[in-house]
C-alpha cells in the first residue's frame, strides 16, 4: 500500500505566488472599477443638479456608469480557482474568499499589495 494512500480527503495542492498574485490583481481591479462608477454617479448627477442639465446628460451619466459596473461584473466573474476552475465570486461577495469552497484550496492574501485600496 502507498505511503500517501489515507482514507481522508486530501488536501489540495497549495497556490504558487504567481496564481495568488493574479487572483488578487483580478480583485482589486474589480474594486477600481465599482469605485469609478460609483465616483461618476455621484459626481455626474451632482454635477446636473447643481446646474440644472437636460435629461440628455443624465442618460450619459447612468450609461458611463452602467458601463463600468458591466466591466467590474465582468472582471468580478472571470475570477476562477486555478485548481479546480469554480467561479469565485459566486462564494463570496466583491471579494475572494479565503478558501475556495469547492476543492479547499487556501487563498492567502499577499504580504504586500501595491493599491491605495488595501484593507
Amino acid at each position: 500500500m502507498p505511503a500517501d494512500a489515507s482514507n481522508g480527503p486530501q488536501k489540495p495542492v497549495p497556490l504558487t505566488n504567481i496564481e495568488v498574485a493574479t487572483l488578487w490583481r483580478g480583485e482589486r481591479s474589480a474594486i477600481r472599477l465599482y469605485v469609478a462608477a460609483l465616483s461618476i454617479m455621484a459626481a455626474g448627477f451632482g454635477f446636473i443638479a447643481f446646474v440644472g442639465a437636460d435629461t440628455e446628460l443624465r442618460y450619459l451619466v447612468l450609461l458611463a456608469a452602467l458601463a463600468l459596473l458591466g466591466a467590474a461584473l465582468y472582471v468580478q466573474f472571470a475570477l476562477r480557482c486555478p485548481r479546480c476552475n469554480a467561479h469565485l465570486a459566486v462564494q463570496s461577495i466583491m471579494l475572494i474568499p479565503d478558501r475556495c469552497k469547492s476543492c479547499g484550496v487556501s487563498i492567502a492574501r499577499p504580504p504586500d499589495l501595491d493599491s491605495e485600496l488595501d484593507i
